[in-house]
């Protein structure tokens, strides 16, 4: 599926650890869809947050774009903390934008 750069999404899933300083410290999370869609969550200030919410289920808010080698980031916006994952779509697209 072809996504358009830089568009405000909603995206349901767990966050990951991405990368790790000399420390083994978590430095940078992910979070992964059930589509196993993977978005690199940028360091701003909602995106540090996430780093205390590893392996809890979240959905965030915020602008996703695509990198030149192919990952996709998302630069949050706003996030929930929610219990388990709906089985509605993982990614959708608002029309109020």
């Amino acid at each position: 599926m072809k996504r358009k750069r830089g568009k405000k999404r909603t995206i349901t899933g767990v966050v990951i650890p991405d990368d790790w300083d000399n420390h083994d410290k978590v430095t940078r999370v992910a979070i992964k869809a059930p589509d196993y869609e993977e978005y690199v969550v940028e360091y701003n200030r909602q995106g540090k947050q996430l780093l205390s919410l590893i392996d809890r289920t979240v959905r965030v808010r915020g602008v996703v774009r695509e990198r030149l080698n192919g990952d996709l980031t998302v630069s949050v916006d706003n996030y929930k903390v929610i219990e388990e994952v709906e089985e509605h779509p993982h990614v959708t697209q608002d029309c109020a934008d």
